[in-house]
């Protein structure tokens, strides 16, 4: 027997026993018991069974909360207070610097959390902000969940630190962030 002829035969065997095998699986797969069969119809019936009626969740109102200019000297009571927070804790004056743009931006986050028609931001829809590490996104959206909160806005939040919620979670081992 030549030697490519060995190699065909081994390769063949191999084939069959690899699709025998697979074939074996399969058939032991499909085998099912009554108590198997009835789990699975009990799950089944928990994803899709007949569920009990549920009231609809209105959506938020969009009406607008209070003034943008009320809304202006607010923030601007918990920037100075920040400030002041900031420039004891550095032992230092601290000093905001916002570019026009930057206002503009910061008008209409505000605008957007009292439900401002004239925000540039779809009031019905969630925020995604970005920024280079460092510019002052936490810190911002920190003082906007100050302003929520104290206001009691409908787009008020939690804040969470990640962090925190990890060494919490280590710590104790019933906690559940969510």
């Amino acid at each position: 027997m030549s030697k490519q002829n060995e190699i065909e035969q081994a390769a063949q065997s191999l084939s069959e026993r690899w699709a025998a095998y697979h074939a074996k699986r399969a058939a032991e797969r499909s085998f099912k018991t009554p108590e198997s069969t009835e789990r699975e119809r009990e799950y089944w019936n928990t994803v899709w069974g007949t569920t009990k009626a549920t009231a609809a969740t209105a959506m938020p109102s969009l009406k607008q909360e209070m003034s943008f200019d009320e809304a202006r000297a607010e923030m601007k009571k918990i920037f100075i207070a920040r400030t002041n927070e900031l420039s004891t804790l550095k032992n230092a004056p601290f000093v905001w610097s916002f570019s026009d743009e930057q206002k503009e931006i910061l008008w209409n986050l505000l605008r957007w959390f009292i439900n401002d028609p004239q925000s540039v931001y779809p009031l019905h829809k969630g925020l995604y902000l970005y920024g280079a590490f460092g510019c002052g996104k936490t810190e911002i959206m920190q003082l906007f969940q100050r302003f929520a909160e104290v206001r009691s806005l409908t787009k008020s939040f939690q804040w969470s630190n990640l962090s925190e919620m990890y060494d919490r979670a280590a710590a104790d081992k019933n906690y559940n962030p969510i």
